[in-house]
């Protein structure tokens, strides 16, 4: 079950809050995008829909991507997305693994 949080500026003080960062001193990455854990949202695939496609990119338009370093110096990052009647978070481990808070 994912947590769903009222704002943007919520989630990403929870993401502070947790990685003991100061939400002030994330720097936004409009690079950084989560995708599907199924893989079914390559958009280089020839059997893709338009309907499909169309869905994929205005998801990933819609999500606001930040990065930011903890005190041990690992390398973080997050993604904000809206979700349901808010947003939702997700971790991005140094590796690049995702996981939705």
């Amino acid at each position: 079950m994912s947590t769903t949080f009222p704002t943007v500026d919520f989630a990403k003080t929870i993401a502070g809050f947790y990685a003991d960062v100061d939400p002030e001193t994330f720097q936004e990455d409009p690079d950084l995008k989560v995708s599907s854990p199924f893989g079914d949202d390559n958009l280089d695939d020839p059997k893709l829909s338009d309907e499909k496609r169309a869905q994929i990119i205005a998801r990933r338009e819609t999500q606001q991507g930040f990065r930011f370093e903890n005190k041990d110096g690992v390398k973080l990052g997050i993604v904000i997305e809206p979700f349901r009647e808010g947003f939702c978070l997700w971790l991005i481990e140094e590796g690049g693994m995702a996981r939705r808070a």
